[in-house]
């Protein structure tokens, strides 16, 4: 019986040993958890900042489109009022053109007028 009390304690030691080795393995394991959590806290914490860096992004974005839009429609008033302006200045030349073309009408006619004999 003896013998087999010495075989039950060697199984036993073998098994604490064994036991002890899944201890260690497992403490192992616990503080790669732990590495692994900061590791993901701090990735975590990165995304965090992209992401208030691609809101920032896009605000700016939105800025830059509300710029572009505003400039758009300053130059599509710039260019109706050009138009406008085209117009008026074709406008201003055709009434001056006619009045010089009148003009020298009534001068040549007034010249004509005098040369002319008159009648009497």
């Amino acid at each position: 019986m003896d013998k087999r009390f010495e075989q039950v304690d060697k199984r036993f030691e073998q098994i604490d040993k064994r036991l002890d080795q899944v201890d260690k393995r497992i403490e192992q394991v616990e503080r790669r958890l732990e590495q692994v959590d900061k590791r993901i806290e701090q990735v975590e914490r990165w995304l965090e900042q992209i992401d208030k860096r691609f809101e920032e992004v896009n605000k700016r974005f939105e800025e830059m489109n509300n710029r572009f839009e505003q400039i758009d429609r300053r130059s599509e008033q710039l260019r109706a009022d050009l138009r406008v302006e085209i117009a008026r200045s074709h406008a201003a030349w055709l009434k001056w053109s006619f009045l010089f073309w009148l003009s020298q009408f009534a001068a040549i006619v007034l010249l004509l007028w005098r040369v002319w004999p008159q009648g009497s």
